[in-house]
């Protein structure tokens, strides 16, 4: 596993001969960048994690009084470790779709009833056509939901997956599509404290009316991953995975963002897979698709 720390800070044009001489001292001109030379530079550069040119960089930073820096911690794991996981943690960096629910494309019913976290979609997704790609094997929505093309739901449906199930998907006028959701139907129990880089309650992005603080009642919404401090991960305690055997795929008790249905957007949780499923995405060569290990923690 390799772990790193990017650094990256726009500096104003009043800063540059306080902070300049560093980088040159620090041997990282090569990520110094001057946009507009009578405005600011910026400072770019992933460092590999204990490098100590990270303090004396942000220290230089702290000084001249540009403390606001983007700091990100991320690792990359071998295939020999993502192989030998338990579980493995699926996201995608791709750009996100927009989608069209109906009013009963989710059993409200079902889920928390003050904000719906937890109410599994019944009924499929819709989707304008002109928004799917139209050469790669897979995408994502604006609410993390995964869409799959036809060779790639071909190759998940012959593999006798568990806790999975394929969705097609359709149009705004309910013909189907040539692309196939992935809908995970077995949720996992909230995360151990040892879980690392997720945080809760941040401020809505896509619904300003939404409120400030996650759902008092089930405590479910609102999560999202946050690698300013440390190298996300999410942690079970081997005690919660002992009633039942684990499926090849699941979901996170933990739904990311705020449910808004006017606005198009469900809560979803975190979409965990075996290695039997990273076979399989990895013979399609997704480009942005990432994966991280599971901590299950001995009690």
């Amino acid at each position: 596993m390799r772990r790193t720390c990017r650094i990256s800070k726009v500096i104003p044009v009043e800063k540059i001969p306080h902070v300049l001489p560093v980088i040159e001292q620090l041997g990282l001109t090569g990520s110094w960048q001057h946009g507009f030379p009578t405005i600011s530079a910026e400072i770019d550069h992933t460092f590999e994690e204990g490098d100590p040119r990270i303090d004396v960089l942000c220290g230089v930073l702290k000084d001249a009084g540009l403390e606001k820096w983007m700091e990100q911690h991320e690792a990359t794991y071998t295939d020999k470790e993502l192989r030998a996981a338990t579980l493995l943690e699926l996201s995608l960096e791709a750009s996100p779709r927009e989608v069209v629910y109906d009013t009963g494309t989710f059993d409200l019913a079902r889920g928390c009833p003050k904000c719906h976290s937890g109410a599994p979609q019944v009924a499929p997704m819709k989707i304008r056509p002109s928004a799917l790609p139209k050469k790669v094997p897979m995408c994502q929505t604006i609410d993390f939901a995964y869409l799959l093309s036809e060779p790639l739901f071909q190759a998940l449906s012959l593999a006798g997956l568990t806790g999975l199930e394929l969705m097609r998907v359709q149009d705004t006028k309910g013909n189907p599509l040539a692309w196939w959701q992935f809908v995970p139907r077995h949720v996992m129990p909230p995360m151990a404290p040892e879980t690392r880089g997720w945080m809760r309650d941040i401020e809505p992005l896509f619904d300003p009316t939404a409120p400030k603080k996650g759902c008092p009642a089930c405590k479910r919404d609102r999560y999202c991953v946050n690698n300013t401090h440390e190298v996300p991960q999410i942690a079970y305690r081997r005690s919660q995975l002992r009633d039942a055997p684990l499926p090849d795929v699941a979901e996170t008790w933990e739904c990311q963002g705020v449910w808004s249905l006017p606005n198009q957007i469900a809560g979803r949780g975190r979409v965990l897979l075996s290695p039997k499923v990273y076979d399989i995405f990895k013979r399609f060569k997704i480009r942005g698709i990432q994966f991280t290990p599971v901590l299950i923690v001995e009690d």
